[in-house]
């Protein structure tokens, strides 16, 4: 019976989900208008692109230097943050690069 209780509460969630996204993206639709919200979704694409290029290899390369430095605590967290560190800098400035020219329209 727990099962099944999980199996419907993890449906729900994705069904809520999906409905959620649909009224969203409708209404960012029309507000809008054609020309913005297909601006809007090539900077997404662009941006989903960027995203999955700038982690290849960083999940990989993570374990592989936290398993390498057991005994030391402080470079293992060194080693897990610096990726996010990387992201977290670089990112804005990319999304600044994209978004300057539609912002001093």
């Amino acid at each position: 019976m727990n099962i099944l209780k999980n199996i419907f509460w993890m449906l729900s969630e994705k069904i809520i989900r999906l409905a959620l996204s649909v009224v969203t993206s409708a209404l960012i639709a029309r507000y809008l208008g054609p020309q913005g919200f297909g601006e809007l979704n090539y900077y997404i694409a662009l941006l989903s692109i960027a995203i999955v290029l700038s982690s290849v290899g960083f999940n990989r390369i993570i374990v592989r230097d936290v398993v390498q430095s057991r005994d030391n605590v402080e470079e293992q967290n060194v080693i897990i943050q610096l990726p996010y560190i990387y992201v977290c800098y670089f990112l804005p400035l990319l999304l600044l690069q994209f978004f300057t020219p539609f912002l001093f329209q």
